[in-house]
């Protein structure tokens, strides 16, 4: 089941919400950037996944996250810029990353995809992206009864006879993909709808690995969950943006708003975002781009 909520900012409106549900065979639209211009008012939609820190719901069932506030710092921008008013529409996607890659891919203007969504060669061909809004790194996991992997050419042998968890289509899953081909061509891969998912099925047995954006690792860390990390597989940092339909009219905009000044992942307001949903320990982990 999809679940939409209606958020209404600007500097002027209150904030208005509202619980209903889409068509799920419909495309999806919201407002192109000629129509809210036109009209001095639009409406966008935003298909997320619940991901830690990005977007999720508090104990109360409000939306909470980087992504809310970022998304509110945007049409903040553009009603204070254009004139525009803008109402926000999160629209959950079933829990299923795929499947909000998809629905955003085959949606009108006026969609957006928000999210721990590393920006990749793949996707891009798909989907636009917005700047990056952040440097990430995936981290190694297992659960914590496995004995830690020093060097990497042991992998083989310290994860014999493991099953791979991955979210599909995921960077994660190209990243085991590729180590399957190059070293490990006995691996089992399982793919799952989203992180969450990965992270419990690695929990739940002994004998199962993954990578998992380190958003998911901060999240257990904070739970106590017994996870162990293998440093040894950290990557290099990656860049995590927002998308949009390939020919989305709202890609300049956005690009204007990234770029205002210093960059607006410079400013102080983002930077009380990120330490806001990281926290203090959350935040050594991550970065912003240059």
């Amino acid at each position: 089941m999809k679940h939409l909520f209606t958020l209404r900012y600007s500097t002027l409106i209150g904030l208005l919400i509202f619980f209903s549900k889409p068509n799920a065979s419909a495309q999806l639209s919201g407002s192109s950037f000629k129509e809210a211009k036109d009209n001095g008012k639009g409406t966008i939609v935003i298909n997320y996944v619940d991901t830690p820190h990005f977007i999720y719901k508090d104990k109360d069932g409000t939306l909470q996250g980087i992504s809310v506030d970022l998304m509110k710092e945007f049409t903040d921008y553009v009603f204070n810029t254009r004139g525009i008013e803008i109402d926000i529409k999160f629209l959950e996607q079933d829990s299923d990353y795929a499947a909000m890659l998809h629905t955003v891919q085959n949606a009108k203007s006026g969609v957006f995809g928000v999210g721990s969504i590393i920006i990749t060669d793949s996707l891009e061909n798909r989907l636009s992206f917005s700047p990056p809004l952040l440097k990430s790194v995936a981290v190694l996991i297992t659960n914590d009864t496995v004995e830690e992997v020093d060097e990497i050419y042991n992998l083989n042998r310290t994860f014999k006879g493991f099953t791979a968890y991955a979210v599909k289509h995921s960077a994660n899953a190209s990243r085991l993909e590729q180590m399957k081909k190059e070293r490990f061509p006995g691996m089992k891969i399982q793919y799952l709808h989203n992180g969450s998912e990965v992270v419990k099925s690695v929990l739940e047995n002994t004998k199962a690995f993954a990578y998992i954006d380190i958003t998911y690792y901060i999240k257990a860390i904070k739970d106590k969950s017994p996870l162990k990390r293998h440093a040894i597989g950290d990557t290099t940092p990656e860049d995590i943006g927002i998308i949009m339909p390939k020919k989305s009219d709202w890609k300049p905009i956005m690009d204007h708003f990234f770029h205002l000044q210093h960059g607006y992942v410079h400013s102080v307001n983002y930077k009380k975002i990120l330490s806001k949903h990281f926290g203090h320990a959350g935040m050594q982990f991550i970065g912003t781009p240059k």
